[in-house]
């Protein structure tokens, strides 16, 4: 009888206070969710400063998750066959996460991130993207998770909201 596996795959962070807090206590709660089964970690970060440092390819954090989750399959012995993963986001999306990926200090602002990672990628900046530096800023609100419910009941009673 096979062993059940779970693969736990995230973007990763440096910063050990935070990992224990986030990434940590969600394997935590699924280990003792599963106790039969054996838990792996991947961080995606990894991934793709590998790829952009073996390939000079520039993997967004999406296509990183597959690849990872890919790598781990074939590692497992169970898949043998080439496999084509498909990259449907753009790196600058994500600019800020990609430099901390590529372990360059990340700017607080995030178009200047993105002017960043263009100058050390050399890859193009999409059009669309570019211009939104150029647009109104209209949602502003920051929830904390445990106020959505509280938030969206607020909203929905305003007369902006109605028909």
């Amino acid at each position: 009888m096979q062993k059940k596996g779970i693969l736990i795959v995230s973007f990763g962070t440096s910063h050990v206070s935070t990992r224990q807090k986030t990434i940590g206590a969600v394997e935590e709660t699924i280990r003792r969710a599963y106790p039969e089964a054996e838990i792996l970690s991947a961080y995606t970060s990894g991934v793709i400063r590998r790829i952009w440092e073996s390939e000079g390819y520039l993997m967004d954090p999406h296509t990183a998750v597959a690849w990872r989750v890919y790598e781990a399959y074939r590692a497992s012995g169970r898949c043998k066959n080439p496999a084509v993963v498909l990259s449907t986001a753009s790196p600058y999306k994500f600019a800020p996460a990609m430099l901390e990926a590529l372990g360059i200090p990340v700017p607080e602002n995030g178009f200047d991130a993105m002017e960043q990672l263009h100058g050390v990628t050399g890859a193009p900046v999409p059009a669309a993207l570019a211009a939104l530096r150029q647009k109104p800023v209209l949602h502003r609100d920051v929830i904390d998770p445990c106020g959505m419910p509280a938030y969206v009941e607020q909203k929905a009673d305003q007369a902006q909201w109605a028909k």
